[in-house]
C-alpha cells in the first residue's frame, strides 16, 4: 500500500487531493476527513449536489463550501455525526484518489460558487501566437482540473508558435522574442465572476527556463498587473506552472495576452523570480527560489527554510560574462545570508528563523518584488526580507530591505542583519576585503590563512561605515580551477539606508563586522550590524549597561544593494555605457566599487507626489492627471521607477526632460514592452514600474493621457 497527498492552495479556496495504490485491499478507497473548531457552530447542512457538493453555515449565514470530485468510480461527500466532512473515493481501476475543495463562503459570490460547483457553466479558451501577435495554434478549451479546483491551460511552446529550436542570442530580434497566449473567459449568464487560472507548460514556453518573467496584458499591449505566481523545475523534468485569478465581469467573453519575456523586456535585460522545485535534483526537496537577469542561466537562488542548512542566499552567478560560452551559465559566487543571531544561552549555535512565509508581489519583468517573513525560533526577534532585483544591460543587482522587530528583550552573542559571504556558503578564495564609501576605499585587508571561525577580537565588531554610500567588497578571487570558472566576479554590498530605533536611540550610521569562516579555506565576511562598546555607551539607559543587548521594542531599518561585479574586461561582452567607460585598471578591484556605490547614488525630490524610497526609487502618486513628477540625480545601469496609488494601470504616459524639451520616455522595441504593472488590493489601486536609463539630473512626470 501506498498512498499521496497533495495540497493546493489558491487565492479562495484550498484543494486536498489523496492518491492510495498497491496490492492491498486497502488500497481501493480514498477518504478525506475535514473537521474540528472551525465547523463549530455551522451546523445548518445545504446541498448543492447531491454527495458532492455542501455548504455549512451559522445561523448567520456564514460557513463553508466542500466539493469532493476525482476521476471515474464511486465518489461520495457526507457530513457525520461529529460534523466532520468526509470525502471518499472507491473502486477505481487502478487504486483510489479523491479530492475535496474547500473554500470560505465569505470569499465567493453565488456565481463563483456556482462555477465551482459547475465549472461547465464558464467557457475558457486558449489561442497561441506568434511573435508578431497572429493566431499560431487554433483555440483550445481549458479543462477543469479537479486536483487545483482551477482552470488548466496546457500552454504551446514557442517552438509550436513558429520559432526554431533554439534561440540565436547575436541577433537582437530573440532578445525580444515573446511567447505569446491569447486567453479567452465567457462567464455566460453568471456575469462577474473571478476565476482560477493555472497556465502550464513546458520550459518551451521560454527560451531557457532559468528566465522566464510571465506578465498579463490589455488587447492594446498595456499590463494590467493581474498577479501570477510562478513555478518552475529543471531538474530531471521541465516545466513551468503559473498561476492567476482573473476577475471578468458581464456577459460578454474577456481576451487578455498571457506575455512570456524570456531575455528582455524592451531594451533592459527582464528580472525574473519565481519558485524553484528541486523534483528531480538528489533528495533536497524544500522551498526553493531562483531569479535570473534574461534567460542564460540563474542570477541568484533562495533558500528560505534552509533546507541544505547553508543560507538563506545560495548560489550567485555572474551576468554577461564569458565562462565556457556567451550567453551562458557563469560560476557560482555565492552566498549571503540574512539575521545571523546567536544567543548567550547557546552561543555554538544560530538561532534561525521559523515559520518564514513568502508573498510573491511581483515576478518582473521590469523589478520583482519578493518578501520573505519569518520569527526566530526563540520568538525575540520578527524579520521581513524584501527582495527586489531590477531590469538592467551591466550587472547582478539586487536591493534587500531588511525590517527586524525586537519582540523581546535580547541578549545576543552575535547579531548580524546581513551578511556577504555566509558563514556555510563561502567557498570562493577571495583574497582581498575592503571597505569605503562613493569617494574611495578606506581599509583593505588581505585574507589570511586563520583557519578558524568566529571574530578576531572585539576590533573587528562594530566598525563604523561613514561617508555617502557606504560599501563593502571581496575580490581577488584565487579559485580558478573549475570547469565553470568562479573567479569571474567580486561581490559585495552598499548600505543605502540605515535607521535603527534602539530603545529610543535612533542610529543612522551604519556598523559593520568582520567574521572569519571556514568552508574548507579560510575566508572573511562582512555583516552589517550595530556599534560593539563595552556598556554601550551609545544606547544609554534602555541597554542597562549591557555590551550586547537590544531592548524590546527595538527595530532595525536597512536597504542594501547587493552587487555581483564582473571583474576582467576581456570575459564581460555586455554593452553597458557606465561599465565599459571603466578604465581596464579599475576592473577588479575596489575603485569599481567606488564607482557603483558613487554612480547609483540616487537622490530624488517630488514637486508632484510623495517620495516613498530612492532605492529603487518609489513614489506615491497624487490624485489628477499629473500623478507624479520628480527630479532624479544619479543611475548606473537602468534604475528602477515606480509610482504607487494610481486608481487604474492604463492610459499612463512617463515624460521626462533633463532641462531642455519634455518628451515621452522610451524603452519599447515591440509596443508596449518596457514597463510592468502590480495590482495593489489592499486599497484597489495600481503599481506602474518603469526602467529608467537614468544619468545626471532628470525631471519625470507621469501623466494620464489615454490614446484616442
Amino acid at each position: 500500500l501506498w498512498a499521496q497527498v497533495q495540497v493546493a492552495s489558491m487565492p479562495r479556496h484550498v484543494v486536498f487531493t489523496q492518491v492510495v495504490g498497491g496490492s492491498s485491499g486497502a488500497a481501493d478507497t480514498g477518504r478525506i476527513m475535514v473537521g474540528g473548531d472551525f465547523l463549530a457552530g455551522h451546523d445548518t447542512v445545504t446541498w448543492l449536489e447531491t454527495d458532492r457538493a455542501v455548504t455549512l453555515t451559522n445561523p448567520a449565514g456564514e460557513g463553508w463550501l466542500f466539493i469532493a470530485d476525482g476521476p471515474d468510480g464511486v465518489r461520495s461527500l457526507a457530513v457525520d455525526e461529529s460534523g466532520r466532512v468526509v470525502a471518499e473515493q472507491s473502486g477505481g481501476a487502478a487504486g483510489a484518489e479523491v479530492s475535496l475543495l474547500v473554500a470560505p463562503l465569505s470569499a465567493l459570490s453565488d456565481a463563483e460558487v456556482a462555477m465551482m460547483v459547475d465549472p461547465s457553466l464558464v467557457s475558457v479558451s486558449h489561442t497561441t501566437l506568434d511573435a508578431a501577435g497572429e493566431p499560431a495554434v487554433a483555440s483550445t478549451p481549458a479543462v477543469w482540473d479537479h486536483q487545483l479546483g482551477a482552470f488548466r491551460f496546457d500552454l504551446h511552446s514557442l517552438q509550436d508558435a513558429g520559432a526554431p529550436g533554439r534561440a540565436d542570442w547575436e541577433s537582437a530580434d530573440y532578445h525580444n522574442w515573446y511567447g505569446r497566449h491569447d486567453l479567452t473567459i465567457d462567464p455566460c449568464s453568471l456575469g462577474s465572476v473571478s476565476v482560477p487560472l493555472a497556465l502550464h507548460g513546458t520550459n518551451g514556453l521560454s527560451w531557457y527556463i532559468t528566465g522566464g518573467a510571465f506578465l498579463f496584458r490589455d488587447d492594446s499591449g498595456e499590463p494590467l498587473g493581474l498577479p501570477v505566481q510562478i513555478s518552475k523545475n529543471w531538474h530531471g523534468e521541465y516545466w513551468y506552472h503559473a498561476y492567476t485569478q482573473a476577475t471578468v465581469s458581464g456577459d460578454a467573453p474577456t481576451t487578455f495576452e498571457l506575455t512570456v519575456a524570456s531575455s528582455k523586456w524592451g531594451e533592459a535585460y527582464a528580472a525574473s523570480h519565481a519558485q524553484l522545485s528541486l523534483v528531480g535534483w538528489s533528495d533536497a526537496g524544500g522551498h526553493w527560489q531562483e531569479s535570473a537577469l534574461g534567460a542564460f542561466g540563474e542570477s541568484i537562488t533562495y533558500d528560505p527554510d534552509l533546507t541544505l542548512n547553508r543560507a538563506m542566499l545560495d548560489d550567485v552567478r555572474p551576468f554577461l560574462v564569458l565562462a565556457d560560452r556567451k550567453w551562458n551559465w557563469t560560476g557560482n559566487v555565492g552566498g549571503a545570508d540574512f539575521l545571523r543571531y546567536l544567543s548567550p544561552d547557546a552561543p555554538g549555535a544560530v538561532t534561525r528563523l521559523g515559520r518564514v512565509r513568502t508573498l510573491a508581489r511581483s515576478p518582473g519583468p521590469n523589478l520583482t518584488d519578493v518578501v520573505y517573513a519569518g520569527i526566530t525560533a526563540d520568538g525575540h526577534i520578527a524579520a521581513e526580507v524584501r527582495a527586489q532585483l531590477g531590469a538592467t544591460d551591466d550587472l547582478v543587482r539586487a536591493w534587500y530591505h531588511l525590517t527586524y522587530t525586537f519582540l523581546e528583550d535580547t541578549p545576543y552573542e552575535r547579531l548580524a542583519f546581513f551578511q556577504v559571504a555566509a558563514d556555510n556558503y563561502a567557498d570562493n578564495l577571495f583574497t582581498q576585503v575592503a571597505y569605503g564609501d562613493a569617494t574611495g576605499e578606506t581599509a583593505r585587508r588581505e585574507v589570511v590563512d586563520h583557519g578558524t571561525r568566529g571574530y578576531a577580537d572585539d576590533l573587528d565588531r562594530g566598525i563604523p561605515l561613514t561617508g555617502t554610500a557606504p560599501w563593502v567588497l571581496m575580490y581577488d578571487n584565487a579559485r580558478d580551477w573549475d570547469s565553470l570558472p568562479e573567479h569571474l566576479a567580486d561581490v559585495g554590498f552598499v548600505v543605502r539606508h540605515f535607521e535603527a530605533d534602539i530603545g529610543g536611540t535612533v542610529l543612522t550610521t551604519s556598523h559593520i563586522n568582520v567574521h572569519r569562516t571556514n568552508n574548507g579555506a579560510s575566508q572573511y565576511a562582512f555583516e552589517l550590524g550595530l556599534p560593539h562598546e563595552e556598556g554601550s555607551p551609545w544606547c544609554g539607559a534602555p541597554c542597562g549597561g549591557e555590551t550586547r543587548f537590544v531592548p524590546a521594542g527595538s527595530v532595525v531599518r536597512a536597504t542594501v544593494e547587493y552587487l555581483v561585479i564582473p571583474n576582467d574586461p576581456a570575459r564581460y561582452y555586455g554593452a553597458s555605457d557606465h561599465l565599459l567607460a571603466q578604465p581596464m585598471e579599475t576592473w577588479g578591484t575596489s575603485d569599481m566599487m567606488v564607482h557603483l556605490a558613487g554612480a547609483n547614488h540616487l537622490t530624488v525630490s517630488a514637486s508632484v507626489g510623495e517620495v516613498v524610497r530612492a532605492h529603487p526609487v518609489e513614489v506615491q502618486a497624487d490624485a489628477g492627471a499629473v500623478a507624479a513628477e520628480i527630479t532624479l540625480t544619479g543611475g548606473a545601469g537602468y534604475v528602477p521607477l515606480t509610482v504607487h496609488g494610481l486608481v487604474r494601470s492604463d492610459g499612463w504616459t512617463l515624460w521626462a526632460s533633463d532641462g531642455g524639451e519634455w518628451a515621452p520616455v522610451g524603452g519599447e522595441v515591440i509596443g508596449d514592452d518596457f514597463w510592468q504593472a502590480v495590482y495593489e488590493p489592499v486599497d484597489d489601486t495600481w503599481s506602474l514600474t518603469w526602467s529608467v536609463p537614468n544619468r545626471g539630473e532628470t525631471t519625470e512626470r507621469l501623466v494620464w493621457e489615454p490614446a484616442g
